[in-house]
């Protein structure tokens, strides 16, 4: 009998173990999976709060570099604008200027075409001037001539006279002499 109280003991006795060691294990197995359960809720909650942080630096340098991409497109538009503002003052320059080249081109072609006008004025002015130097010199010849025969004249006239008075004396002695003799 002894063999068979050995088959019932050891198996009670295992079963004696088993009951002492599962209930051991069960009493620290739950509290074992509340602490697996709780370190990966905590591993969980700091992944979400490393990930919340990562976020929010993420969002922070976004956020920066969005004001940064703004203050860049801001000052690109800036300088767009101003290189259109150039161009388009160049280009008012540049039509200014043509408007002014064009009208001085105008002024040149009439001041040349006022001097071409003024210089046959010079030359008419010219061989009107000639012909009246010769017209003068001809007038001058012809005072000379006529001071010259004013003078013949007056020196006729003057013998003229003259001759008349010698006349007029003559007849005057022939008339007394004649009335000398007759009387």
């Amino acid at each position: 009998m002894k063999k068979k109280h050995v088959y019932v003991i050891v198996p009670l006795l295992g079963l004696i173990i088993f009951v002492a060691y599962y209930w051991n294990f069960r009493a620290g197995y739950d509290r074992h999976q509340d602490e697996i359960a709780l370190k990966a809720r905590h591993d969980r909650e700091e992944a979400i709060r490393e990930q919340n942080r990562t976020r929010e630096k993420a969002v922070q340098m976004a956020l920066a570099e969005q004001e940064r991409r703004k203050a860049d497109r801001e000052k690109h538009e800036a300088e767009e604008n101003k290189r259109k503002d150039d161009r388009a003052a160049a280009y008012q320059a540049r039509d200014q200027a043509a408007v002014v080249a064009s009208q001085a081109r105008d002024k040149a072609d009439r001041l040349e075409k006022d001097v071409a006008t003024v210089k046959e004025q010079i030359a008419k002015i010219r061989q009107d001037e000639k012909f009246l130097r010769a017209d003068l010199a001809n007038v001058e010849s012809y005072v000379a001539k006529a001071q010259e025969n004013v003078r013949a004249l007056t020196g006729v006239t003057e013998k003229i006279a003259k001759a008349d008075a010698a006349e007029v004396t003559y007849h005057t002695a022939v008339t007394a002499a004649l009335t000398k003799k007759k009387s």
